[in-house]
């Protein structure tokens, strides 16, 4: 009888050990996750910060391309002059 108090006091015991170590390696993945979200969300916030910075570095060379297209498109539709003729014109001469 002493055999089996024993037995399941070490099953109790084991039991609860078990139940602890599974408690701490959830903590454990519960803080790694939660610093993946806290990684994931600064580096969502860089993202958006550096394709702001990009695009304000990018905005003049864009505004100069569409100035330099827009005059060229100006000078295109501009009617060339046809060159004038030197054709004398007859006059009467009294």
């Amino acid at each position: 009888m002493y055999f089996r108090f024993c037995s399941a006091l070490v099953l109790v015991v084991i039991i609860s050990l078990a139940g602890a170590a599974t408690e701490k390696r959830q903590l454990e993945l519960r803080r790694l996750l939660s610093h993946q979200h806290y990684q994931l969300d600064v580096l969502v916030e860089r993202q958006a910060a550096l394709r702001v910075e990009a695009q304000r570095l990018g905005a003049p060379l864009r505004l100069l391309e569409t100035l330099d297209q827009a005059q060229k498109a100006a000078a295109e539709a501009q009617p060339v002059a046809a060159p004038k003729s030197k054709s004398k014109a007859k006059t009467k001469r009294r």
